[in-house]
This record gives C-alpha cells, sequence and structure tokens, in this order.
C-alpha cells in the first residue's frame, strides 16, 4: 500500500529561525516527531542535534571537514553506510 500526502519543507530562510537548534526544535513540535538521528556534515547540523537531544551522523561529503565531522556521535563516509549503522 502507498499512502500519498503532504511534505513540509523546512528551511531557516522559510523559516524566521534563529538558527539550525531552532529550526529542529520547531520541526519537532510541527510535526509531533522524536527523530532518533540528525545527519548531516556541518557543525550546526551536529549542535542542533546535542542541543535537541538527538544523536548525530556525520557523513564525509566531499566539502565536509573532518574537525567539524569530530563532532558528531557517529561518522560515516557515504549515506549507504547508514543500513550498518541503523538497525
Amino acid at each position: 500500500m502507498i499512502i500519498m500526502g503532504w511534505i513540509n519543507i523546512y528551511s531557516i530562510n522559510i523559516l524566521n529561525s534563529g538558527g539550525k537548534s531552532e529550526l529542529v526544535r520547531h520541526i519537532i513540535v510541527s510535526e509531533n516527531i522524536q527523530p532518533r538521528y540528525i545527519i548531516g556534515d556541518r557543525l550546526s547540523d551536529f549542535k542542533a542535534g546535542m542541543e535537541n537531544g538527538i544523536e548525530t551522523i556525520g557523513c564525509r561529503f566531499y566539502f565536509s571537514k573532518d574537525e567539524e565531522l569530530n563532532q558528531a556521535d557517529y561518522v560515516i563516509d557515504s549515506l549507504k553506510d547508514l543500513t550498518n549503522l541503523i538497525k
């Protein structure tokens, strides 16, 4: 069965927020969810996760920086590696 519905798109530029942490809090409340992970490649992604009590996964993209990735709870080399990490 496929259920089609609306997908909300959130952006710091669209939502007048104070930063990524506030944006994540807004999404959690608006969507009534409790995410287990935040996947990102920048320090602001990891700070948003930490400040909202969510584990963080850093992904090495060609523009990611090791000093920022070191702040994540987990680091993967490719999004394909998520299947090994998340079970």
